[in-house]
């Protein structure tokens, strides 16, 4: 696999500064990801500690079952029962997959895990979780598809669902195959297309809601690597949860607080915090039953009551103690205890994050320590640019720097190219016109005397003149722009692959275009490939 590393900044200046190795190691981390030392460190304070391990590993060999277990991941989970290490990332769970970053930060979690298994000496197993319990419907309904001028997004058809859990939401399976049919249907036929559609269409098949489709597709694609996946959104996995709840929700307070201090101390160090926060919340989510809408717990001040925000529900200490005890499976994390029930749950040696996740575990690391846990070491997952040879080929032809396209796309190029043709366009019109307008008030004063009547009909005359001077004009442009299509389209193709809608190829678009074009054989060589988790962008020479 022919590749080139660069190094681009990443969405967020946290996130560029702490790949770059710009950030104190004890401000907003507790361990440097880069030292071999401070990761040897954790795995020793980890051997340290108990898990619920078995718990953990029967969940796991429970909810993969139906997806399909290889022997590799009946190892590991094995492994999981007894002193394994974990690498763990996650993402929700998007259609088709999401976009491209979700496959890569599978890819970084399974290369990671093999990685420090070698360095450690010891098993350290690959673990994804499937933000099932997430309820942002319009972050997953989705995909992008290119149509040459613009990136088209095509939406499943389904009913709004309000707060509801992805999990939760059903698959319609009827709609879903038209909508596959309607996104292959952009992706170009190939060899590849009809068995593509024909496993989608299986996977769907034996799906019954979004988190099932996107959990069939994962474990499909990377069968024989030993990643094991879990669902937060699970009622079962929640349940296993039920202890973690009850700290976090009676230490609510506390935890809100240490987040606020931190959020501090990053504006003091000029960052910008992205966790919206405040004393009164109670960092979890209520599911309320009857109506399957996630609702977010806060303390009413100078009581003992938990209320929801934006809900009209409310429950004494009491109430709450014992529904958690009951039904653990109708509460969830929220972005600021998720870290923490991971934390709890596995004995996580490093979670791979992207830009955003970096950004907002540096405001948290105080929350570790309060509830007598160390934040992991975070890596950077791996960062990827595909880069078809057609591609390749049309930024040689269009003098473009593959970098510059990467960061700010191509449209100054492209806007500089279509104001030279401008300046090629013959504009001697003008002068036509300044020249008719002059001659024709000539005449119309030199005829004046003749007829007074005359003169608004020299007026319409003259105005009907112009007027077809300039829709001449108007047709001279339209063919220079008729001749020159195939040159813009040729910069829109370049700013549609590499820099869409304004940010990286692995935010947009969806990988079963590469599936269709290239087949997977681009997910095995990254997977074989050495790859240096040191913040470095990859662009892949397909």
């Amino acid at each position: 696999m022919d590749y080139i590393k660069m190094n681009l900044p990443a969405l967020n200046r946290f996130a560029t500064d702490y790949m770059n190795g710009k950030l104190k190691k004890g401000d907003f981390f507790q361990y440097d990801w880069r030292m071999e030392s401070d990761v040897a460190k954790r795995a020793e304070w980890l051997d340290s500690k108990s898990f619920p391990r078995e718990e953990a590993a029967s969940y796991i060999e429970s909810y993969m079952e139906r997806f399909g277990i290889s022997e590799r991941s009946k190892m590991n989970i094995d492994a999981l029962r007894k002193d394994a290490l974990v690498v763990i990332g996650g993402q929700q769970a998007g259609l088709l997959t999401g976009p491209l970053y979700s496959i890569h930060k599978v890819i970084s979690i399974i290369k990671l895990a093999k990685e420090q298994s070698a360095k450690l000496k010891k098993t350290v197993i690959p673990v994804f979780w499937i933000a099932g319990e997430d309820h942002d419907y319009n972050e997953v309904n989705h995909v992008y598809v290119d149509t040459e001028s613009t990136m088209q997004k095509l939406t499943y058809p389904g009913p709004p669902t309000g707060k509801r859990m992805v999990s939760d939401i059903k698959l319609e399976k009827e709609t879903a195959m038209e909508w596959a049919e309607a996104v292959f249907a952009e992706l170009g036929e190939t060899d590849r297309t009809y068995m593509l559609l024909d496993w989608v269409e299986d996977v769907i098949s034996r799906s019954e809601t979004f988190t099932d489709f996107f959990a069939f597709l994962i474990n499909d694609l990377f069968h024989d690597t030993g990643l094991l996946l879990v669902d937060s959104g699970d009622p079962r996995f929640r349940r296993l949860a039920a202890p973690y709840y009850h700290q976090i929700a009676f230490e609510g307070s506390g935890i809100s607080s240490e987040v606020l201090k931190q959020q501090a101390s990053l504006r003091e160090s000029g960052y910008k915090p992205i966790i919206e926060i405040d004393d009164a919340c109670c960092n979890l989510f209520y599911y309320e039953p009857s109506t399957q809408n996630r609702i977010l717990l806060e303390r009413k001040p100078g009581t003992d009551e938990f209320v929801g925000k934006g809900a009209n529900i409310a429950f004494t200490e009491a109430e709450l103690d014992r529904l958690l005890s009951k039904t653990p499976e109708n509460f969830s994390t929220n972005v600021v205890t998720r870290p923490l029930l991971q934390e709890k749950i596995f004995p996580v040696l490093g979670f791979i994050g992207g830009p955003g996740e970096i950004a907002y575990w540096s405001e948290i690391m105080p929350v570790f320590q309060m509830l007598g846990e160390q934040m992991p070491p975070i890596w950077p997952r791996l960062s990827f640019t595909l880069l078809e040879g057609a591609i390749d080929r049309l930024l040689k032809e269009l003098n473009l720097s593959l970098e510059n396209v990467l960061v700010n796309g191509c449209s100054a190029e492209k806007e500089a190219y279509l104001e030279e043709l401008r300046k090629n366009v013959p504009n001697t019109y003008a002068a036509i016109i300044k020249t008719l307008e002059s001659d024709h008030l000539k005449w119309q004063e030199e005829t004046a005397p003749l007829d007074a009547g005359l003169e608004p009909l020299f007026e319409k005359n003259r105005q009907i003149l112009v007027n077809q001077l300039l829709f001449m004009q108007k047709k001279v442009e339209e063919h220079l722009a008729r001749k020159n299509a195939d040159t813009i389209g040729k910069y829109n193709r370049v700013e549609n692959s590499l820099h869409p809608q304004g940010g990286l190829q692995e935010r947009i678009w969806n990988p079963f275009y590469f599936l269709n074009h290239y087949g997977s054989s681009w997910i095995e060589a990254l997977l074989q490939e050495d790859l240096a988790f040191d913040g470095s962008h990859y662009v892949i020479y397909l």
